[in-house]
């Protein structure tokens, strides 16, 4: 344990006494008896601040199509983070009290990234694949859309030379792996184990024969594998159990995170099913429909379980941005030109409040022709990181980071 020693109030409620140890962390703060007192500011709503961490308002909230809590029902503000507002005023107190809090991240970096991708569908050019691109340019040319019809024609006649090396415009970890080798970096990749549902994919046969090949291919590259949990997985333990023994199977190694398919985590129960399978950490807190962080906290964080009144040991590591919320038309629909400054924004306050958080780019983005223009934008995103002195490396990394030198207690 690294983080400068504090002591708190005696008599907190159990709730708030769990939220000021989760802001502790943040700031770098280690609680611990006989430590110099940190002062709390009565004018702070920490019993409200601890109800939003605890995603209170996700108890019957409204939910989309897919079940997920929606944006627009929560009472944070689009990019609204006020957690990490008091993890400065934290900072703030305990320097005023002559306690400075402890060097931030690995390599002395100032806040941390954790690079993630969701593998959906690893190979384009399934017998469906096809047909769905066949279908995309004759719709086109029908209806004169022409952008459209050049676009789905430039991808097929590509095809000639991916059957002759074997390669697939999904196929893309090598290449992302290497964007974020040269700079130091390292990711995640979360790999579906099943196909339940047809959300979970169109072509599950194409998935289940390159399975295997998939996670050997990743764990050579270095790259940690997490479990993409399936469509219809939602707090079925059995079922998430289940996917994680064959995701092991094939790594032949532990699986220590988790990422839901569509973010389609019901996060009560959800969570409390992650922590009782024993996963370390979780990355699908987040919003399809906005940058920024859902529990209003750009760092890890231990979750509370509210039927039980108490804390879980697994970690949430939150997401904060993610390529289809900028991308698709249904969420931010914005180009990669006009997405940067969403990006930026992220960065800049990772950077500015010394956060910890997870960012998601697909699989599909890194295509020369399907990428349009996602690929570079990724590259441009981990310039930024280096920029702002960040370090970036994968999920599991940096919650065992977080687990054994920010924990506040």
């Amino acid at each position: 344990m690294h983080g400068a020693v504090v002591s708190l109030p005696d008599g907190l409620d159990s709730q708030v006494g769990w939220l000021v140890g989760q802001l502790c962390s943040a700031a770098g703060l280690t609680i611990a008896a006989g430590g110099p007192p940190l002062p709390l500011d009565p004018a702070w709503d920490l019993a409200g601040a601890a109800d939003v961490l605890a995603r209170k308002e996700e108890l019957g909230g409204a939910v989309d199509e897919h079940g997920r809590f929606l944006a627009a029902a929560s009472v944070l503000a689009p990019g609204a983070a006020p957690l990490d507002e008091l993890v400065l005023a934290l900072r703030e107190r305990a320097a005023a009290a002559g306690v400075s809090a402890a060097p931030d991240y690995p390599g002395g970096a100032r806040f941390a990234v954790a690079l993630t991708h969701d593998i959906d569908t690893p190979w384009r050019w399934s017998a469906r694949g096809l047909l769905g691109t066949g279908a995309r340019l004759k719709a086109a040319l029908a209806a004169g859309d022409k952008a459209a019809a050049r676009f789905e024609a430039a991808g097929l006649a590509r095809l000639p030379l991916h059957l002759l090396r074997g390669s697939d415009p999904n196929w893309s970890h090598g290449r992302f792996a290497a964007l974020e080798r040269r700079r130091g970096f390292s990711s995640t990749c979360f790999v579906l184990a099943a196909h339940r549902d047809p959300h979970d994919g169109a072509s599950p046969e194409a998935y289940a024969a390159r399975r295997g090949r998939l996670v050997a291919e990743l764990d050579r590259l270095g790259l940690e594998v997490g479990l993409h949990a399936s469509y219809t997985c939602l707090a079925d333990e059995g079922l998430i159990a289940g996917e994680r023994a064959e995701l092991a199977r094939l790594l032949g190694g532990p699986i220590a995170g988790n990422r839901h398919h569509y973010l389609r985590l019901p996060w009560h129960a959800g969570i409390r099913a992650l922590d009782r399978l024993g996963f370390s950490y979780d990355a699908t807190l987040g919003y399809a429909e906005r940058p920024g962080p859902r529990a209003g906290l750009s760092f890890p964080f231990r979750p509370w379980d509210i039927a039980g009144r108490a804390p879980l040991r697994i970690f949430e590591l939150p997401l904060v941005l993610m390529d289809v919320t900028l991308a698709e038309e249904r969420y931010l629909g914005l180009s990669p030109e006009a997405a940067w400054e969403e990006v930026e924004r992220v960065l800049d306050h990772l950077h500015d409040v010394r956060g910890c958080a997870s960012i998601l780019w697909h699989n599909d983005r890194f295509d020369s022709v399907y990428g349009r223009g996602w690929d570079r934008l990724y590259e441009r995103l981990l310039d930024g990181i280096a920029e702002r002195g960040g370090h970036a490396g994968t999920a599991g990394a940096l919650t065992d980071f977080w687990r054994d030198e920010r924990c506040a207690s």
